[in-house]
């Protein structure tokens, strides 16, 4: 988990906008300009006043100061009590802060206007340090605020831990992109606060780290790791019997939705037939779609799905390549051993992948969804709680043994047995649901492209060829395990699970 967190206040622990509002109307009718729609002035929450009156009233610098002179009139008297915190904001301060994180405020508002309000709503107590702007104007950017919160929280941190060795340890939470660009110009990772009041799209494209739709996706971004974990393993069902169930419901909820899924585009394949063209890939498509948003709403709150895990990018790309390599290989070798062995043709036409539908679409399932599906329920799903049950040794070999039973026939088990043992160690290395995702796109992609230059499969006739492609995937395999080992001792300062 982290170990310092930063909040911004007005739309991320409090909802401003009567206060701000009605202040900002205030400043204006001052200065002559008329504003009788409220709901307009709400991007004034966040950014700081100027910015905000030169913006969107193209104020100059002298009259940006007469507004924020009238604005503070009011706001100072009345308008900082019209001020609303947002509901489980209390507990969830109180869970954070339990656990061992030590909270902090980093406001563009005044600080005196900041601990004013934390004061008055009972939440000053939670935090270590509140930082805000000053009132001559000073420290009005986020970036001067958050290094302001660093020089006052790390000089207090007692670890022996450099700064940068902090700072990874340390997130901002903020619901506009002025916290999510303050907080990367700082070296820190940033979540953002959809339940604020960004415009559309406005933290994502401030490239935020995370999002949280409400306050309790945000409190299990927060806290994550391993002592969220270790409260699921308390809550788990003491009956080896129901034990058993819980590993198995993800596997068996994707049957079950496969099934219904393509039954139900079947039946609509009856009145738009178009729909069952090219070999129904379009049929395909909808249907890992809706297997996908299923899993998703059906686990995304008990199962908190960590996309990156705090590893470099180099490790997910890495582990792409390798995919490449090593499918590109086990495939060609699949093809002599099929030879030598002189397999049926059933078994053999079984094995190979066919392309029977139109390229894109086709690329867009085989290579994109059925990958993310099959991602979603073995490594991100069934490996989490078999881990959680009984161990990360046993989940590695029981969901390579599902994936390789799911895949049908015996040559194309054991190709899945073998990608799934390494899917699934990928996944225990590095905590990244990226690093496994991306290893199966890239396995899936140079057999799909393969069937469409003519060797279905990857039927290369060269031994030499796969030889080459295995020793290829050899030190990207060695790279994505050991990196991660290197890169958290980095991190952590070889203590695991501080984060």
């Amino acid at each position: 988990m982290y170990k310092y967190i930063l909040f911004d206040l007005d739309g991320t622990l409090t909802d401003p906008k009567e206060g701000i509002c009605r202040s900002v109307q205030y400043a204006l009718e001052k200065m002559g300009i008329e504003e009788k729609n409220t709901d307009r002035l709400t991007v004034f929450i966040g950014p700081p006043l100027a910015d905000s009156f030169r913006e969107h009233y193209g104020l100059d610098k002298e009259h940006c100061d007469k507004a924020i002179e009238y604005y503070r009139e009011r706001f100072s008297s009345v308008g900082w009590k019209e001020n609303i915190p947002y509901e489980g904001v209390g507990s969830m301060l109180s869970r954070l802060k339990s656990s061992g994180a030590k909270l902090a405020v980093a406001s563009s508002k005044p600080t005196v206007f900041v601990e004013k309000i934390l004061k008055y709503f009972g939440l000053r107590r939670y935090f270590s340090v509140v930082v805000g702007s000053e009132l001559n104007g000073s420290r009005s950017s986020k970036e001067e605020v958050v290094e302001e919160v660093f020089r006052q929280l790390y000089a207090k941190d007692r670890s022996g831990k450099s700064r940068e060795e902090l700072k990874n340890l340390t997130v901002m939470v903020g619901d506009r992109k002025y916290d999510i660009e303050g907080a990367h110009e700082k070296g820190i990772e940033a979540i953002g606060a959809a339940y604020g009041y960004q415009q559309d799209g406005e933290l994502a494209e401030a490239g935020a780290d995370a999002i949280a739709s409400d306050m309790e996706e945000l409190c299990d971004l927060l806290i994550g790791g391993r002592e969220t974990e270790n409260d699921r393993k308390k809550k788990l069902p003491r009956s080896s019997f129901v034990r058993a169930l819980y590993m198995l419901v993800p596997f068996a909820l994707y049957i079950l939705v496969f099934r219904l899924s393509i039954a139900l585009m079947r039946a609509v394949s009856l009145v738009f037939p178009a729909i069952r063209t090219d070999g129904g890939i379009y049929i395909s498509l909808t249907v890992y779609v809706i297997i996908a948003a299923v899993l998703y709403a059906a686990f995304r709150k008990k199962e908190p799905l960590d996309l990156f895990g705090r590893v470099p990018t180099a490790i997910p790309a890495a582990a792409f390549f390798c995919g490449i390599f090593l499918a590109a290989a086990l495939n060609l070798y699949a093809v002599k051993l099929m030879e030598v062995l002189k397999t049926s043709a059933e078994v053999a036409n079984a094995a190979a992948f066919k392309a029977e539908s139109a390229f894109l679409p086709g690329l867009l399932v085989y290579v994109a969804l059925s990958p993310l599906c099959e991602e979603m329920c073995f490594r991100w799903l069934m490996f989490g709680r078999i881990r959680r049950c009984i161990g990360a040794g046993p989940a590695v070999v029981t969901t390579a043994l599902f994936f390789g039973l799911f895949h049908g026939n015996p040559v194309q088990g054991i190709y899945a047995f073998i990608m799934g043992f390494i899917m699934a160690v990928f996944y225990q290395k590095t905590g990244a649901f990226l690093t496994s995702l991306l290893f199966h796109v890239g396995a899936n992609a140079v057999i799909y492209v393969a069937a469409y230059v003519g060797k279905s499969g990857g039927e290369l006739d060269e031994i030499v060829t796969a030889t080459g492609c295995l020793l290829a995937s050899l030190p990207l395999l060695w790279y994505v395990c050991r990196e991660q080992k290197s890169e958290e001792k980095k991190r952590t300062g070889k203590i695991n699970g501080s984060r």
